[in-house]
């Protein structure tokens, strides 16, 4: 919701999803921390920037041993 109202738009890239899956994560304590430490920090950066008047899409990749974030235009707005 954070992310919505600050303009941006979140989409996990298939290469972050099978990046995940290759944790052995015992219970949802440790896939939170992960997400946090990996993810989440990265998308604060992105937050901080943030503003209703900047719609931007955020793609979560995994490329070259790291999480990556991009960032391109509003999906939605593109559409239109």
């Amino acid at each position: 919701q954070r992310l919505k109202e600050s303009g941006l738009a979140l989409r996990f890239d298939e290469s972050v999803l099978d990046w995940l899956l290759t944790f052995k994560c015992r219970n949802r304590r440790e896939w939170e921390r992960l997400i946090d430490e990996e993810i989440c920090t990265q998308l604060a950066g992105h937050l901080a920037n943030a503003g209703p008047d900047r719609a931007e899409t955020l793609v979560v990749k995994h490329d070259g041993g790291s999480v990556v974030i991009e960032c391109g235009p509003r999906e939605e707005a593109r559409a239109q």
